[in-house]
């Protein structure tokens, strides 16, 4: 089960990372207007099925995807 765990975690973390770089590219292509908030309140939503924790997790990915986490 630990192997599992641990093939779980790099696949998340290169998804995330992919995330991110899609995030910043559109970021630099488009400017934000109404539909990309209506966007991210529906990240927000998906990851508010997680519970409270979900959301704050939904929360740190767009804020990623701006660059607003130092790494």
């Amino acid at each position: 089960m630990h192997d599992e765990i641990e093939r779980l975690d790099a696949q998340i973390l290169a998804a995330v990372a992919r995330r991110t770089e899609l995030t910043r590219t559109v970021g630099m292509m488009e400017p934000r207007s109404a539909a990309s908030s209506a966007r991210e309140m529906s990240v927000l939503q998906h990851f508010g099925d997680l519970g409270r924790e979900g959301r704050t997790l939904g929360m740190l990915l767009l804020r990623m995807g701006r660059g607003q986490i130092a790494r």
